[in-house]
């Protein structure tokens, strides 16, 4: 399997065409060498950038976290349309809930279980831990740029259902992203901060059920 991914992100490099490492940061694939793949470090102070991935191992990253995972871009004149594009995002959001548990590993749970297992935590008296914080920080960033999404591609959409939907999309996602802000102050009380959670769990279910009938309107 590494073999045959190797060889595809190859081709796809050497037609001219970008790839993004998808790591603990993201970063874009610089070439190869007789070694394995190089990437640049446009940072370079997080401790997390690879600066080179080996070809057959993948050893810095599989050692490390365990999974590794590559974007292929495609040059612009080669995109979709954006219904097509949207369709396809759409259809990925909705199957890591629908099948979760492909997307989980140890210790670690997506979707609904994820709200679960943050509630818990609070619970466990980890409501004023940094982890607390720095969860909330990312995923209320996570639904804002949800909410920035659906509000940029709305408009561009043909049909007044599917501009409908991104628009009530847009406004959810908006008001999840500030449940989870307001559950993230390590200050706040505990049960405070799971009733925000609570509220953003079900926004969250709600964005589910609407991406279903947006998937079905521009497909």
């Amino acid at each position: 399997a590494i073999k045959g991914t190797e060889d595809r992100i190859k081709a796809h490099l050497d037609a001219g065409k970008l790839c993004v490492l998808d790591f603990l940061e993201h970063q874009l694939v610089a070439g190869y060498d007789a070694k394995g793949f190089l990437f640049l470090k446009p940072w370079d102070c997080t401790g997390v950038e690879l600066p080179a991935l080996s070809f057959g191992s993948w050893s810095e990253a599989l050692e490390r976290e365990g999974w590794v995972q590559f974007t292929l871009l495609e040059k612009e004149e080669s995109r979709a349309d954006e219904a097509r594009l949207l369709a396809s995002a759409l259809a990925g959001a909705l199957r890591t809930r629908s099948a979760s548990e492909a997307f989980e590993m140890p210790g670690y749970k997506v979707g609904d279980g994820a709200w679960e297992n943050w509630i818990a935590g609070i619970g466990k008296g980890l409501g004023n831990s940094h982890g607390h914080w720095w969860t909330g920080s990312v995923w209320a960033e996570c639904r804002s740029m949800a909410a920035d999404f659906f509000g940029e591609v709305g408009p561009e959409l043909k049909g007044a259902e599917a501009r409908r939907l991104c628009a009530e999309l847009g406004s959810i996602y908006r008001d999840c992203a500030l449940r989870i802000g307001a559950a993230k102050e390590k200050e706040a009380a505990p049960e405070a901060q799971k009733r925000a959670l609570a509220e953003g769990r079900e926004l969250d279910r709600r964005g589910a059920e609407l991406m279903r009938s947006l998937l079905a309107a521009v497909l």
